[in-house]
């Protein structure tokens, strides 16, 4: 489906990178499942074959609703101007039914990601599952479970809080605030929570946005996010079609220098559909995705550090709150310039025996304790809140036990090697 990928990487100034990555959309290669049976789907959501416990399966042998990963690599010299190690042009079928800022419909998720393939494949295995699809990769916070909780230790830093947009009919670009929020909805399985302005991803994707991603307080992910809707020209009212930039970007803070300040996604005119019922394009579609920035130092961007910070909820509009709570005092440096904010919160949740024979194994409780000498260790504590007497101890590799060791096997398999889709005891587990 992703086919005949190519990168150019220039130097449109002194310190400045231009990135541009671009591929053709092999349309009939694509699942979608607008009138794969003969009917409208006007939302996935409401369609069975997106559910997670749907048993029909597209013309890939695959069930509807799972993703199709196309991850490509970069090269070393891209790495060492823009920090991203590797892209994935992933592509969502049903789009995301149970994610909060993210709208049901098919669309691609472009990550660009600062860590390696390998460093995603050894993130521990969380406790997986939703309210309605227990089969589903997302991991929910939890007060016993630190594999699960460590996707709610937040950033907020590298977090957008003002773009330039591209205006319809005009070449001028619109400055807006944007406010940010964390969905706790949204924490996929080895990759991570995703960050997000609602009034941008929940107004059906007329345009594409722009995505963070964390996870244990570390940036992961930069992510544009293109609806097949706007890349088939098909978008009601007046909408920039078929180049979109988003320029002139504001972080609260830098984790990394290189972090895109413009990037744009352009389409070819074969992309326009030939009717906006079925989209299916005219011709040869061919996207192209380019992003800019400052490019990093001579030796290269340094590893991108833990910074924790608090979030809006995007549920509640308040700030995130996580059932883990402690008696320890934890310092967090909120990003937002000459902000710094410390939280006292109450004793942990710890109810089951710390063992890892099960899926529901409880693992020790970690706080960042003011007492330490090292910003980044991590002190186990006792039902009270108490340090334990070992500051260097350190928690299970995984809340499910040794029976993961194949976890990682079929990464190495077709649409299943991504690192993110994984064959655990005979369920597919998928993620956006």
């Amino acid at each position: 489906m992703v086919q005949n990928w190519t990168t150019l990487l220039e130097e449109p100034g002194t310190g400045k990178y231009r990135l541009t990555m671009e591929w053709d959309h092999a349309h009939s290669s694509a699942v979608l499942v607008d009138y794969v049976e003969g009917n409208k789907v006007y939302n996935p959501i409401d369609d069975e074959r997106c559910s997670g416990k749907s048993t029909k399966v597209a013309a890939d042998g695959q069930p509807f609703w799972m993703p199709r990963f196309f991850p490509r690599p970069l090269s070393s010299d891209i790495t060492a101007k823009t920090g991203f190690r590797f892209a994935s042009a992933d592509w969502q079928p049903c789009g995301h039914k149970d994610i909060v800022i993210c709208h049901a419909e098919s669309h691609y998720d472009f990550h660009l990601y600062y860590v390696d393939e390998s460093e995603l494949n050894a993130m521990p295995e969380c406790k997986i599952g939703t309210a309605s699809n227990p089969d589903l990769p997302v991991c929910q916070d939890s007060g016993s479970n630190a594999a699960n909780h460590d996707y709610f230790k937040l950033i907020n830093s590298s977090i957008p809080i003002k773009i330039s947009t591209s205006q319809a009919g005009t070449d001028e670009q619109v400055e807006k605030n944007v406010d940010f929020c964390v969905d706790p909805t949204s924490a996929i399985l080895r990759s991570g929570v995703h960050y997000g302005d609602k009034s941008e991803t929940l107004n059906e994707w007329r345009t594409p946005v722009t995505i963070m991603g964390s996870h244990d307080c570390k940036l992961k992910f930069f992510e544009p996010m293109v609806s097949w809707n706007w890349i088939s020209g098909c978008v009601r009212g007046d909408t920039p079609w078929p180049v979109f930039n988003v320029s002139e970007i504001i972080y609260s803070s830098k984790s990394i220098v290189a972090l895109p300040t413009t990037w744009q996604v352009e389409v070819s005119p074969g992309c326009k559909a030939q009717d906006c019922l079925r989209k299916e394009p005219i011709g040869q579609c061919h996207i192209k995705i380019t992003v800019e920035g400052e490019a990093c130092p001579a030796e290269g961007c340094p590893e991108i550090r833990q910074e924790c910070g608090e979030m809006p909820d995007c549920v509640t509009g308040k700030t995130y709150q996580s059932p883990l709570t402690t008696t320890a005092t934890s310092t967090i440096t909120a990003r937002v310039p000459s902000i710094t904010q410390t939280m006292t919160s109450t004793a942990p949740v710890t109810s089951k025996a710390a063992s890892n024979t099960s899926a529901d194994a409880a693992v020790s409780v970690t706080s960042k304790a003011a007492s330490t000498t090292s910003a980044d260790a991590a002190v186990p504590l006792t039902s009270t809140g108490a340090p334990t007497t070992s500051a260097d101890a350190t928690l299970p590799a995984t809340s499910k036990g040794a029976s993961t060791t194949s976890a990682d096997a079929a990464m190495s398999q077709g649409i299943l090697r991504h690192p993110i889709s994984l064959l655990l005891s005979g369920v597919v587990y998928v993620a956006f």
